[in-house]
């Protein structure tokens, strides 16, 4: 009888132990829970900002910027819409000065009425703080306050994570020390618009498959203002200003539809920016040597000397 009241005991102790055992483990994994909850990072949305710039290149205009500051994050792409009142202002012209965006998918654009869109990259991702454009207004009602009618419209910035995936944002008020940094006058600008290689292609059915050209550059002074393109039939010299100004050269935006279908011309694309500094780079289209009108010259004029030395050798 002792024993099996020692079993019995034995059972319940250790039925005891058991449930104490579960509570001790569920009340570790509660606090384990907890613990990383309050130490967990929250995540964090990017700041971005519009901001009052300095004047580019002339004192009566209204500039406002659209900056943003990545955090610990690093972004690779950029693409979003800033709309501006009509009846306030009048849109003068963008500027990409001083922007962290290298490429261009979508230059800043006016398609519709009081609105700008773009779209960008930065290879190889950008981490900081950051200046992405300007719009350069005048004032229709003479205030001097452009800010108040400009707001940030459908932004979007993808991580640079390899799977560019999208990072939430939130609209800030940038402090002074930030605009500070971020606002680089442009008004002694005496440097040309970066380097800068035009593609050439005819893969779009809405150009007809004919040969176009693409071509983007930016400028960290003043901004890229215009493009112009050339076709010549004989080579320009495109670091002699003579030889350049004797070209025929039409503005051009990107892509551009070339008029020599035949690829028979030499082809150029001017970058001008603001404070009127340009660059001209040629474009190479790994031309066969029949494409040049000299070779057929050279050609039919060693046909007609084989032809008049044969007929003096047998006629």
């Amino acid at each position: 009888m002792t024993q099996i009241s020692k079993f019995f005991r034995h059972c319940i102790f250790g039925a005891y132990l058991g449930q104490l055992e579960i509570r001790i483990i569920r009340n570790y994994f509660l606090i384990i829970v907890l613990f990383s909850f309050f130490l967990a990072t929250p995540a964090l949305a990017l700041d971005i900002f519009l901001f009052p710039a300095q004047p580019e290149l002339s004192n009566d205009s209204l500039v406002v910027s659209f900056g943003l500051d990545t955090g610990a994050d690093k972004i690779n792409a950029v693409s979003g819409e800033l709309s501006y009142d009509v009846s306030k202002l009048e849109l003068v012209t963008t500027s990409n000065a001083n922007s962290f965006i290298s490429l261009w998918l979508e230059a800043p654009n006016t398609k519709t009425a009081g609105s700008v869109s773009f779209s960008g990259i930065a290879p190889g991702g950008f981490a900081g703080q950051g200046k992405i454009i300007s719009l350069i207004f005048k004032s229709k009602t003479g205030e001097h306050e452009a800010l108040n009618f400009v707001h940030i419209k459908n932004v979007e910035i993808l991580k640079n994570d390899g799977t560019g995936s999208p990072i939430a944002t939130k609209i800030i008020s940038p402090s002074a020390s930030l605009i500070s940094s971020l606002d680089v006058s442009s008004a002694s600008d005496n440097s040309a618009p970066e380097l800068f290689k035009p593609i050439l292609s005819k893969n779009d059915p809405l150009l007809g498959n004919q040969s176009y050209l693409i071509f983007s550059t930016t400028d960290k002074g003043s901004g890229v203002d215009k493009y112009f393109v050339a076709e010549t039939k004989s080579r320009l010299n495109i670091h002699n200003a003579e030889s350049l100004s004797a070209a025929m050269w039409q503005e051009a935006e990107s892509p551009y539809l070339l008029q020599d279908q035949s690829l028979s011309s030499y082809v150029y694309v001017k970058a001008v920016d603001r404070a009127g500094n340009a660059l001209v780079v040629e474009l190479d289209q790994g031309k066969n040597i029949y494409q040049f009108w000299w070779f057929w010259v050279i050609i039919i004029v060693a046909l007609i000397g084989v032809c008049l030395w044969l007929k003096r050798k047998f006629f």
